[in-house]
């Protein structure tokens, strides 16, 4: 005859003993939770992720505002200007004096230190709910697919008698 595979070749040697047209749908409860919340802690690590590259947008906003303000200050202090008006792209600020200036550079670096606060706390909050860095076994299994605790089971820990040669 013909030699072409049989339509069930047996058990696949993958990792996931699940067919990929069911996927999900045939796990149990606790193997279903163990999914999707490795799937939900996925997410929440990529939005804190984000929230962090925001942090650090703002972050470098309000400390360039702030060194600005602190080199208006510095030449203000070396031309002996208690008043000037500035001139900047956006704004034009007219009649600052140092204290003004001082206040101005103060606040824009509290600003800028509590946005690398936030930037430290997201980027912590994104590592700790990572299942790709602090997950348990079955979550970074489950990261590739769906699995089932008995096959897992199967795999990671050998028979009692093969260790003594009866199988």
């Amino acid at each position: 005859m013909y030699n072409s595979p049989p339509a069930w070749s047996g058990p696949s040697s993958s990792t996931h003993d699940l067919d990929d047209q069911k996927g999900v749908d045939r796990l149990r409860v606790a193997e279903r939770e163990l999914y999707e919340r490795t799937r939900y802690k996925v997410m929440f690590s990529f939005i804190f992720g984000a929230l962090s590259m925001m942090f650090l947008g703002f972050l470098a906003e309000t400390g360039g505002k702030s060194i600005s303000f602190k080199t208006m200050l510095d030449k203000a202090s070396k031309q002996g200007l208690s008043t000037q008006t500035i001139d900047l792209k956006i704004k034009t600020y007219y009649y600052l004096d140092s204290s003004m200036l001082n206040l101005l550079y103060g606040g824009w670096g509290f600003a800028a230190f509590c946005h690398f606060c936030a930037f430290a706390l997201a980027v912590a909050a994104a590592c700790i709910v990572s299942p790709y860095l602090t997950g348990t076994v079955k979550e970074r299994l489950a990261l590739k697919g769906p699995i089932t605790f008995e096959s897992e089971i199967k795999k990671r820990r050998p028979s009692t008698f093969s260790a003594i040669g009866i199988n």
